[in-house]
C-alpha cells in the first residue's frame, strides 16, 4: 500500500519547482517584461519579489553592457489566499558617460523640465534662443 505524500515534503517540493530566476519576456520597440510571484505568505509588500525582478534586468542588461530604464512598476501586495506580484517593464540603456547629468530622462521627467524651462522663458530670464537650445538638450535626452 502506497502512502500519501507527507505535507512538508509536498511543500518543498512545490518550493523547488518556484526556484530559479524569472524569465526575461521581449514585448514591443526594445521593452521587456519581468513577472514575479512573492512567496511570502500573509498581509504586505512584495519587496523581495520586487528585488527578484530588477535583479534578473539588471543581469539581463549587464551581458549586453547596458543598464535598466524602467518603464513601468506594477506591485500587488500579499493578501489570505494571494500571493504578491511584481510586473516590470524595462529597457536596456547605455550607462551615462562620466559627468553626465541625467543621461536619460523619462517623458515625465522631460515634460517637467520644458514646463520649468517655458516658464522661465515667459519671465524674461532666458531668450527664445537659450529655449530653443536647451529644450533640444532635453528631448535628446530621452
Amino acid at each position: 500500500m502506497r502512502l500519501p505524500m507527507p505535507v512538508p515534503v509536498l511543500l518543498a517540493l512545490l518550493a523547488l519547482t518556484a526556484c530559479g530566476p524569472p524569465a526575461v519576456v521581449p514585448m514591443d520597440k526594445g521593452v521587456y517584461l519581468v513577472n514575479v510571484r512573492n512567496p511570502q505568505l500573509g498581509y504586505g509588500a512584495p519587496e523581495g519579489a520586487k528585488t527578484e525582478a530588477y535583479q534578473a534586468a539588471s543581469e539581463f542588461c549587464a551581458a549586453k553592457g547596458l543598464v535598466v530604464e524602467t518603464v513601468s512598476l506594477q506591485m500587488t501586495d500579499s493578501e489570505y489566499g494571494r500571493p504578491g506580484s511584481v510586473s516590470l517593464q524595462f529597457r536596456c540603456v547605455p550607462p551615462p558617460k562620466p559627468g553626465e547629468e541625467n543621461a536619460h530622462l523619462t517623458r515625465a521627467e522631460a515634460e517637467k523640465k520644458l514646463e520649468d524651462l517655458k516658464a522661465l522663458q515667459a519671465k524674461g530670464l532666458i531668450s527664445r534662443e537659450d529655449f530653443e537650445r536647451k529644450k533640444k538638450d532635453i528631448l535628446d535626452r530621452m
